[in-house]
């Protein structure tokens, strides 16, 4: 994750690098795009404001703790129709984050949390932390990317995967 001023850009990579995704989203205009890298076809797809379906709960424990990165982080619980989302959170950074922008009324920095939907379950934790600031092309879209609805993304991959059999 790399956080500038309302900006940040959480960056995942898969398949040992074979897909690249990352979410970049500014809390200023609060706006939200996935930049795709897949095996070097890259779209930029611009996220559709909406919250979580329903209502949400947010549990704090602040006996359940544990050390991050030299940081002391505590249990937080979300609850919400589609699944759960367990984090451990600090007061010891103060920037927006992408949880905090979908849950609101969440108090902390997430460094580590797991989320669970339909049985499955990803785990996010946090392997650095540097005060140095990041590059300004973290925080733009770079001209080799398509940009596109999310309508527009999820109609160009069924006609990706049309072509594999099915079973």
């Amino acid at each position: 994750m790399h956080i500038k001023e309302d900006m940040v850009n959480s960056e995942l990579n898969m398949m040992n690098g074979m897909v690249k995704l990352e979410v970049l989203t500014n809390h200023k205009t609060d706006t939200s795009y996935i930049l795709n890298d897949m095996m070097g076809e890259k779209t930029a797809v611009l996220l559709e404001k909406q919250a979580p379906e329903g209502t949400y709960t947010i549990k704090y424990d602040r006996k359940d703790t544990k050390e991050i990165l030299g940081y002391t982080c505590h249990m937080a619980l979300v609850k919400y129709q589609q699944g759960n989302v367990l984090m451990y959170v600090t007061h010891e950074i103060g920037a927006p984050n992408q949880l905090s922008n979908e849950f609101k009324g969440l108090k902390g920095f997430p460094l580590e949390y797991d989320m669970t939907q339909n049985g499955v379950t990803l785990t996010f934790r946090a392997s650095a932390i540097s005060n140095e600031p990041p590059h300004p092309s973290k925080f733009v879209i770079s001209d080799d990317y398509k940009r596109m609805s999310m309508a527009e993304y999820e109609e160009m991959m069924k006609t990706k995967s049309a072509g594999f059999p099915r079973h």
